[in-house]
């Protein structure tokens, strides 16, 4: 679903009360969304994170009720995932082992690996999400704040500045590219050294999910983070 379509869809909820028809939910490519379940690293966070703004899982309705759109799914089974592979219906992020974005195949982890931006800092699942869905992004952000004026020029910078300022370090964080950080005070001094950046923090919401039973209420925790923060 393009942010038009989500759009649309808006409009159509604010004109009637009793919800969506089925004509509008076809219009919805993606079905599912699959990433992997366990130990989570901030790529795929910040991928669910932008693709849940995207994609809803539902959305409330004036009347009290609820749409579902588009289900989420973490799995490690091999099976499971070959079949959705197959589906042109579902999204795999950070799983799959191959990066093909006509069937929406976006993982890194194949031994070719997914291609790399020109400063050589490889693509890990969140620079896959934001190379093909950043911009779109952007669309939904600036007409939920109800600008709804920026010119593709603006779209274009805003894309670029947060792939430079954050996604690349997200990648990097998880391709193992990045070993430290020089930072310059404004008096010239260096500063040398690994960072705690924002991947550590949502690595931190890893705690106490040793046993598994919790690994799914602190990957939403963490997605929720990310998509406020």
């Amino acid at each position: 679903m393009n942010i038009r379509q989500y759009c649309d869809i808006i409009k159509y909820m604010e004109k009637t009360p009793e919800g969506i028809n089925e004509s509008s939910q076809q219009e919805n490519r993606i079905e599912k969304i699959v990433t992997h379940e366990g130990f989570f690293h901030t790529d795929e966070v910040f991928a669910t994170a932008i693709l849940k703004d995207l994609f809803p899982e539902s959305m409330e309705l004036k009347d009290g009720g609820k749409a579902d759109f588009v289900k989420y799914l973490r799995t490690r089974d091999k099976g499971t995932i070959s079949r959705y592979k197959e589906s042109p219906s579902t999204l795999l992020t950070d799983v799959g082992g191959e990066y093909d974005f006509e069937n929406f195949n976006m993982d890194h982890h194949q031994i070719e690996g997914a291609g790399a931006r020109e400063n050589g800092i490889k693509y890990a699942a969140a620079g896959l999400i934001w190379k093909h869905f950043g911009k779109e992004w952007i669309k939904y952000v600036d007409v939920y704040s109800r600008r709804l004026n920026m010119s593709e020029e603006e779209i274009d910078f805003v894309w670029g500045q947060v792939d430079e300022t954050y996604v690349q370090f997200f990648d990097s964080s998880d391709t193992g590219q990045m070993e430290s950080i020089t930072c310059e005070l404004k008096d010239g001094t260096e500063l040398n050294g690994k960072p705690f950046s924002f991947s550590e923090i949502i690595r931190l919401y890893n705690i106490d999910v040793g046993d598994g039973s919790k690994h799914q209420k602190r990957f939403d925790l963490a997605v929720e983070v990310m998509r406020t923060s």
